[in-house]
């Protein structure tokens, strides 16, 4: 049985309730999942990402569990990769940036927390359906996430964090045109979220801070 709250300790900002306002306006253009502005999250580029959690999961001795555990694994990954556009906007506006140096550091922490970097891969691909070859790409989100809610004023990983980067990224969303594909589900407003389902990271993630962040 996976336990899905119990696996690595992450060294990154505690992302909880993220998700951008989104609304589901009918399918914005063809062949599209999503659009952030003017730019397009295809069909197929979020097909790719979902196919590589499943390949990875399909390779885990845990296999059955893993993919019985992320039913809504699409609309969670569309979910991902609309908040990591999001977060972008977010960032220049701050003028947060994230280097290589950032990425390669937290990396490194988050291999040693984990037992090593072999023990890394599954650890996220468990806890946050994050494909192997997606870890510096979840790595730059949770410190972006980070260096925004430092440059706020509040302590990245409390709960005050949280709120404040919530807030924020439902101000920025507001102004930008946010449309997703109702196929991938509905936005519920109430509560920041496609439908029922929850982007995998939107746990506590208790930080270890980064050099810069």
């Amino acid at each position: 049985m996976v336990r899905r709250r119990t696996a690595v300790s992450l060294a990154a900002a505690a992302l909880v309730a993220m998700t951008p306002v989104i609304s589901a306006c009918g399918t914005p253009h063809a062949g599209a999942a999503a659009v952030v502005e003017n730019e397009t999250i295809s069909v197929s580029d979020l097909q790719s990402r979902v196919n590589a959690v499943r390949t990875a999961q399909e390779k885990s001795p845990q296999s059955a569990a893993l993919i019985e555990g992320s039913s809504d694994l699409t609309s969670q990954t569309l979910g991902t990769m609309v908040v990591t556009r999001l977060l972008d906007r977010v960032a220049k506006d701050a003028g947060v940036t994230v280097t290589r140096s950032d990425v390669g550091q937290m990396r490194t922490a988050m291999e040693t927390q984990a037992g090593g970097p072999d023990a890394l891969a599954p650890a996220l691909l468990e806890k946050y359906n994050v494909a192997p070859s997606d870890i510096d790409a979840f790595c730059r989100l949770q410190i972006q996430a980070g260096k925004i809610i430092t440059s706020l004023g509040v302590q990245p990983g409390s709960d005050g964090g949280n709120a404040a980067l919530n807030q924020l990224l439902a101000k920025t969303a507001k102004t930008m045109r946010i449309d997703v594909n109702p196929r991938y589900g509905t936005w519920d407003a109430q509560n920041a979220r496609l439908g029922a389902t929850q982007e995998p990271w939107l746990a506590r993630a208790e930080v270890a801070p980064v050099r810069g962040a």
